[in-house]
């Protein structure tokens, strides 16, 4: 191998020798900016969680009116890697924009993770009064619409 991917490798491992000394039962693969999405990294990340028992995933994000069609095509291959490899997968990523604009879209039945990023204000320095927001949109709004459909949305946030 590269010898930057014996770099990387030894710092993958690393982090989940460190979370697992933890002792949390929650085995799941996530990394700041979605960086275990990027074929050099999950070819080298999903070996290594797989064999420490992770058990899901965060997917490419695939649901959103915002994706360009060639990032659709990659997405659906990576989520499809993913998905083939460690079986407790949501089938979809958003974040509450996609959720909320796609909502009546989404499959019956099917299981979804929502990206937040809560702050308080926001990124343009906005005074949102102390407000608690997801890159600058108010989460108790984000919230309220949550609550008003209720009825289709299962324990684990999954639409029915």
């Amino acid at each position: 191998p590269h010898k930057l991917q014996v770099i990387v490798q030894g710092e993958i491992e690393a982090q989940v020798e460190r979370f697992l000394s933890s002792g949390s039962t929650f085995h799941h693969l996530d990394s700041h900016h979605h960086v275990h999405t990027n074929y050099s990294i999950a070819r080298i990340a999903l070996p290594i969680v797989k064999a420490n028992g992770f058990s899901s995933i965060r997917l490419s994000r695939n649901w959103g009116d915002d994706i360009s069609l060639p990032k659709k095509i990659y997405k659906k291959v990576w989520n499809h890697y993913f998905m083939k490899h460690i079986k407790g997968v949501s089938e979809y990523f958003t974040d509450f924009r996609g959720l909320r604009n796609g909502l009546h879209l989404l499959p019956s039945g099917s299981s979804f993770e929502v990206m937040v990023h809560p702050m308080f204000g926001n990124r343009t320095g906005l005074d949102l009064n102390g407000a608690l927001t997801d890159s600058g949109r108010l989460i108790s709004e984000e919230l309220a619409f949550y609550k008003a459909n209720e009825e289709i949305f299962d324990f684990h946030g999954g639409a029915q």
